[in-house]
């Protein structure tokens, strides 16, 4: 008989050495086998017949050109060979399942989109939420699993593959060149402010505010460890369109306890979505939603998207106050653009 020859390989035996090719699944059965020494209880583990399993193992003998059992109707022992043959097999199945196991895990990272959301109040995650199972019904396929991101950038998270994705409250018009030529921005929405005022302040009786309405005026920022992180957003809003208001800090734990804010003289901004129901009915406060204020192309990155879309001739009122940054933008691309000073805008 043909014996195994110990070489330099992990398994720790060269399989051409037996003369044949292994199978992989009859190596698990003769493991099985050769620690139960019993064809009936082996095969009532491994789910086959006796019939079946006495097929395979005379199958992994002639692959292997060795005996590997003694065996009569009431025992079996193993040869040698299969007392040497037993380390191996073992080796090789620990080997193949582990092979295995990656497989699969690598078809189901492949299979399964890791979404990111910078979530700043429940508002946003509910709307976070909800977009991430519109993604699911679109591709059922993919497993589309939601990565809350509270205090990592997930600028970050994306360069490190932690996620493929995310969802952002973000101004893109502020990024720097840079984070343009890394990552690919796609607008789903905008997320509406609403003003919270005093019923005697003089722009309560409003029933819609202009961004530029708040020139001048105070607003209540609120600071503190789980606060109104928004801001930036108010901010970056305001900044855009050239609006310059005084501020008004305002410590507090969380946004929801804007509700206690003194308001006197005062304006509080904040998403629609973090509004609570009761303020339509406060008899001392008024709320007054904003109209859109970008009827307008506040930077050259809409005309830049626009571009990508094959739009060749542009109508807006201007009004920007980078209205020169547009202009420049539209000529890099040979759109033609005119200025009609006529705001008309449609949701």
């Amino acid at each position: 008989m043909k014996s195994a020859v110990p070489y330099d390989d992990p398994i720790g035996y060269s399989v051409s050495e037996f003369g044949g090719t292994m199978r992989i699944s009859y190596v698990h059965e003769f493991i099985v086998l050769a620690e139960k020494l019993s064809f009936t209880a082996a095969a009532n583990e491994l789910h086959v017949s006796q019939s079946a399993l006495s097929k395979h193992i005379a199958a992994l003998e002639a692959d292997l050109n060795t005996q590997l059992l003694n065996r009569n109707k009431h025992l079996v022992v193993l040869t040698s060979q299969g007392e040497q043959f037993l380390d191996a097999a073992r080796i090789i199945d620990r080997t193949f399942q582990r092979a295995k196991q990656s497989l699969q895990q690598q078809a189901r990272n492949d299979s399964m989109l890791m979404v990111g959301g910078l979530v700043d109040s429940p508002g946003e995650f509910s709307v976070l939420s909800r977009a991430v199972q519109i993604m699911q019904q679109q591709d059922p396929s993919r497993m589309v699993h939601f990565v809350p991101v509270t205090t990592m950038s997930v600028r970050t998270q994306i360069v490190d593959d932690v996620i493929d994705c995310a969802f952002t409250s973000y101004d893109y018009a502020s990024a720097p060149d840079q984070e343009k030529d890394m990552f690919e921005y796609t607008v789903i929405g905008k997320m509406p402010f609403t003003a919270i005022m005093l019923k005697s302040h003089p722009l309560a009786q409003r029933s819609a505010l202009h961004v530029q309405d708040l020139e001048g005026q105070t607003l209540v920022q609120l600071s503190g460890p789980r606060s109104h992180s928004g801001w930036n957003r108010i901010h970056s809003w305001l900044s855009r369109h050239g609006v310059n208001a005084e501020t008004q800090p305002y410590n507090v734990f969380s946004l929801n306890d804007y509700i206690n804010v003194d308001l006197e003289g005062s304006i509080f901004i904040l998403p629609t979505i973090e509004m609570r129901k009761g303020e339509l009915h406060d008899p001392v406060r008024t709320v007054v939603p904003f109209d859109d204020p970008d009827a307008f192309f506040p930077f050259g990155d809409n005309i830049e998207r626009a571009h990508k879309s094959g739009v060749e001739f542009i109508a807006q009122p201007g009004g920007s106050i980078r209205d020169d940054h547009v202009i420049e933008t539209c000529d890099k691309y040979n759109i033609a653009m005119a200025f009609t000073g006529i705001r008309l805008f449609h949701h």
